[in-house]
């Protein structure tokens, strides 16, 4: 099947939240989104699914039956914001201000899940890098 090729609208290309140059975008929320502009065209792939980076292994060890094993999980900012008002105890588990204070004032524990998350992020990053070999990041 023939690569499935639409144009891109400049002004979209540019709202994205990370760019890689040339022509690399990505999200992250409740998992990890990506966009392959080529020639100023998103490229969908044979399955639509060009540039869905949550669904690269980056725990094999997690075993590959577990979304755990999988980038949308470890680098999801949703989930990390989750898991650091469920250690604070805080009932809203979508409270990012309160996940963030706690990061900021130095809570250990807090700290310790957005630097495995910022490391976990940075790992995908290189990965993607190392794929696409892209001029900068």
């Amino acid at each position: 099947m023939a690569e499935q090729i639409e144009e891109v609208p400049a002004e979209l290309i540019q709202t994205r939240v990370y760019e890689l140059h040339p022509n690399k975008t990505m999200r992250r929320g409740t998992g990890v989104g990506d966009g392959i502009v080529v020639g100023g065209k998103l490229l969908h792939g044979s399955s639509f699914q060009a540039g869905e980076l949550s669904w690269m292994i980056t725990n094999q060890e997690a075993g590959l039956k577990e979304m755990a094993a999988y980038t949308g999980i470890r680098c999801s900012a949703v989930r990390m914001v989750e898991r650091v008002n469920q250690e604070l105890g805080n009932e809203d588990l979508a409270d990012g201000l309160a996940a963030f204070a706690a990061i900021k004032s130095g809570n250990e524990e807090a700290g310790k899940i957005f630097r495995q998350y910022c490391l976990d992020v940075a790992v995908m990053i290189l990965n993607l890098q190392t794929v696409i070999s892209g001029e900068r990041l």
